[in-house]
C-alpha cells in the first residue's frame, strides 16, 4: 500500500511547576517523575483501520511521590491508567501522549500514529467529454470539458481541471468542479487535464486542443454621445448613449462598464482610479439607445461619468466622453411665515451650502439637491450679515441628513419693545425679552426649546365665585377677553367641567399662599395637557378682591406662554413686585402671538440676534 509520509519528532517533556500538592514532604524541593519504560518502543506507528494497538508507560519518582497516569489523543482523554487499548475506526493522523504526573511535574511520552482506511480503492474517471482527445478549434471557440468519477469514498475526492499551453506552461487551474467551459482566445496548442485525487490515489484524463485563426483585435467604438441628468431618487443619475457595437460600430458588444469619479476622466490612469458601477444594461445592437440609472452615489454632489463597451475578446472601447452630472440630492421645502401674524413672508433668502432660494409672495421656498453633508439651513432678509434687517435671522442645524423633508420657517420681526420703562434690562431688544420670558435663552445650561400647547383655543373651566361681593367669575372672563383682544386670536373657550378643561380656575379659602399656576399633566412629548390656576382668597399680597383683573390676566399669561417673569416694571408679567402696568401690554401680546403661530415644540435657539 502506498502511504504519504508524515514526519513527527519524538518528544519527551518534563514540566516542573511551583506547586507540589502530592509530595510526601512538601518542604523539600520537588523532582518530577521520569518515564522508565513504554510500549510500543517505536515512536512512529502505521496500521490500517480498524486495527488496534496497546499503549503503556511506567514511571519512577525519586521523591516517592504518588504518580497519576493518563493517555490523551489531541484534546480527548483516552484513559486515566497506566495503559490503554487504542482502536482506530477511520483513517487519520493521531498524536498519542502517555503522561505521568506527581501533581507538580509531568513526564510525557509521544507516539505518532498514522491510520490508513482499510481497502482504499483508487478513484476512476468513468466517463469524460468531449470523447475525442485530439481536438481542433478556431480562435474564440468555447469548449465544455467534463468528467464522471467512481470511488468507494466519494466524499473525500478532490477534482480539478488543469490548462497548459503546448510547452507545458501553466495557464489556469479550476478546482472543486467536474465540468468547465473554457474559451480559447489565442491560436496555438493546449493541453487540458481533468484530475481526481482521494489523498492516496488519483486518475487523470487529458485532451489536446489545437486552436487556429486570428483573435478579434477590433474594439467597440468609443462612446462620445453620452448624456445624463440628475436622477429621480436621492443618490442617482440617469444616463443615455448609443450602442457602439462589437467591432467599431458593427455588431453587438458583450458588456458595458460604467465608472464614476470626483475628477474628470481624461486618461487611462484616471479610468483605472474611477469607481465601477453595478447594474449596467446588456448591450443592444449597434445604433440602439441605451439607458441606465446609476445608484448609490453621494447625494447632492457633482460626479464625472464615462461608459465603455467590451467585446467577446475583451477588447475595450477607447476612452470616450466624460460628462459631469449633479447627483440627485435631498430637497428641503416649506413656507417662510411671520410668527406674529401667521402670514407669509416674501423676499427672505433661504440657503444651505451654496444653494439658495428667495421666498415668493406666498412664502414658499425650495432648496433642491442639497448634498448629504449639509449641516445648516439659514434664512435672512439682509443680503450680508450685519445690522438687523426687518427680521431676526434663522439658523437650523441638521444632525443626520438622510432624506428630503418639508419645514416651515417661522421668523420673528425686529419689533423692539414699546412698553418698557427704566431700567430697561432688555436693551430695547424684543428677542432678548422673548427668550427671557420663555426661559429659552440657552445660557448657563438653560434650554432653547419651548413646549407650548398642541391646540388652540384652550378650554377654560371658570366656576362661579363671589368673594366680598366681587364676582370673580366675571373677572376671569374679563381677563380672557383682554388677552384675546390684545392678540387678535381666539385663545380660549369655556369648559363645562374641570375634567375636560385645559386650564382650571381653582380657589382655596383656607390656606394663605401666593396665587400661582401648576401643570397637572403633560403629553408624551412634554407639551402641557392641563394646568390649574390656584387663587387664595385670603392672600393679601395681591388681594383678589381689589386687583382681580391683574391677578387673573397675570396667571393666564403664565399658563399660555410666560414660563418666567418679565424683568421690567412696564410689563404685566413682572415678577416679585406689584406691576405699574395692570393690563396686557403690546410686548406681551406679541409673545403670545408668536407662541400661538409657532409649532407646539419650537426651538428659539434657531432665532438669531443677527
Amino acid at each position: 500500500m502506498g502511504r504519504s509520509t508524515c514526519l513527527f519528532g519524538l518528544s519527551l517533556v518534563l514540566i516542573a511547576a511551583g506547586s507540589c500538592m502530592f509530595q510526601n514532604d512538601p518542604a523539600r524541593p520537588n523532582s518530577p517523575p521520569e518515564i522508565s519504560s513504554y510500549m510500543p518502543r517505536e515512536t512512529y506507528i502505521d496500521f490500517e483501520a480498524p486495527d488496534s494497538c496497546l499503549f503503556a508507560i511506567s514511571a519512577i519518582d525519586v521523591d516517592s511521590d504518588r504518580i497519576d497516569y493518563s493517555f490523551v489523543a489531541g484534546d480527548s482523554l483516552l484513559a486515566a491508567a497506566e495503559s490503554v487499548m487504542f482502536r482506530a475506526m477511520i483513517g487519520g493522523v493521531y498524536r498519542i501522549e502517555g503522561r505521568a504526573s506527581d501533581g507538580a511535574g509531568t513526564a510525557v511520552h509521544v507516539w505518532n500514529v498514522r491510520v490508513f482506511s482499510h481497502a482504499n480503492e483508487p478513484p476512476v474517471i468513468t466517463a469524460y467529454s468531449p470523447l475525442e482527445t485530439q481536438i481542433a478549434r478556431a480562435v474564440g471557440d468555447t469548449l465544455r470539458f467534463a468528467i464522471s468519477v467512481s470511488d468507494d469514498n466519494p466524499g473525500a475526492l478532490l477534482t480539478s481541471f488543469d490548462i497548459r499551453d503546448g510547452d507545458g506552461t501553466f495557464i489556469e487551474k479550476r478546482s472543486g468542479v467536474t465540468q468547465i467551459d473554457y474559451r480559447f482566445l489565442e491560436s496555438g496548442s493546449y493541453r487540458v487535464s481533468g484530475v481526481v485525487w482521494d489523498g492516496q490515489y488519483g486518475d487523470t484524463t487529458s485532451w489536446s486542443v489545437t486552436v487556429t485563426g486570428f483573435p478579434d483585435t477590433i474594439p467597440p467604438a468609443a462612446i462620445h454621445d453620452l448624456e445624463g441628468e440628475t436622477g429621480d431618487e436621492a443618490g442617482t443619475v440617469r444616463l443615455r448613449w448609443i450602442a457602439p457595437g462589437d467591432d467599431d460600430t458593427w455588431g453587438t458588444a458583450v458588456r458595458y462598464e460604467v465608472r464614476t469619479a470626483t475628477k474628470p476622466i481624461l486618461t487611462q490612469e484616471d479610468w483605472a482610479k474611477a469607481s465601477p458601477k453595478n447594474g449596467t444594461p446588456a448591450p443592444s445592437p449597434a445604433g440602439s439607445v441605451e439607458t441606465m440609472t446609476v445608484y448609490n452615489l453621494n447625494p447632492g454632489t457633482d460626479i464625472f461619468v464615462m461608459v465603455r463597451a467590451i467585446d467577446d475578446f475583451f477588447n475595450m472601447s477607447p476612452l470616450g466622453a466624460d460628462i459631469m452630472l449633479l447627483v440627485r440630492g435631498f430637497d428641503v421645502s416649506g413656507r417662510v411665515l411671520d410668527l406674529v401674524t401667521g402670514g407669509p413672508v416674501p423676499g427672505i433668502v433661504v440657503s444651505a451650502e451654496d444653494i439658495a432660494d428667495t421666498s415668493d409672495a406666498a412664502g414658499n421656498y425650495i432648496l433642491p439637491n442639497l448634498p448629504y453633508y449639509t449641516t445648516q439651513i439659514r434664512a435672512r432678509d439682509e443680503g450680508t450679515p450685519g445690522p438687523y434687517g426687518e427680521w431676526y435671522d434663522f439658523s437650523m442645524r441638521i444632525i443626520d441628513f438622510t432624506d428630503s423633508f418639508e419645514r416651515d420657517i417661522g421668523l420673528i420681526p425686529v419689533l423692539g419693545l414699546v412698553n418698557t420703562i427704566e431700567p430697561y434690562h432688555y436693551d430695547h431688544d424684543f428677542l432678548l425679552f422673548l427668550k427671557g420670558v420663555t426661559a429659552t435663552d440657552g445660557r448657563f445650561g438653560a434650554p432653547t426649546v419651548f413646549r407650548g400647547w398642541n391646540h388652540w383655543p384652550l378650554a377654560v373651566y371658570n366656576p362661579p365665585k363671589i368673594v366680598d361681593d366681587v364676582d370673580l367669575q366675571a373677572a376671569v372672563s374679563g381677563a380672557l377677553a383682554e388677552w384675546e383682544a390684545m392678540t387678535g386670536y381666539d385663545l380660549f373657550v369655556e369648559a363645562a367641567d374641570a375634567e375636560t378643561a385645559d386650564i382650571v380656575i381653582a380657589y382655596d379659602d383656607i390656606n394663605v399662599y401666593k396665587h400661582h399656576y401648576e401643570t397637572n399633566a403633560l403629553n408624551p412629548d412634554g407639551t402641557p395637557k392641563q394646568r390649574t390656576i390656584w387663587i387664595y382668597t385670603g392672600y393679601t399680597g395681591v388681594p383678589i378682591t381689589i386687583l382681580p383683573h391683574l391677578v387673573y390676566a397675570h396667571e393666564l399669561g403664565h399658563c399660555i406662554a410666560f414660563v418666567a417673569h418679565s424683568m421690567n416694571l412696564g410689563h404685566l408679567m413682572i415678577g416679585n413686585t406689584l406691576p405699574q402696568q395692570r393690563h396686557v401690554t403690546e410686548d406681551e401680546a406679541n409673545v403670545v402671538r408668536i407662541i400661538y403661530n409657532a409649532p407646539p415644540i419650537v426651538d428659539f435657539g434657531e432665532i438669531l440676534f443677527d
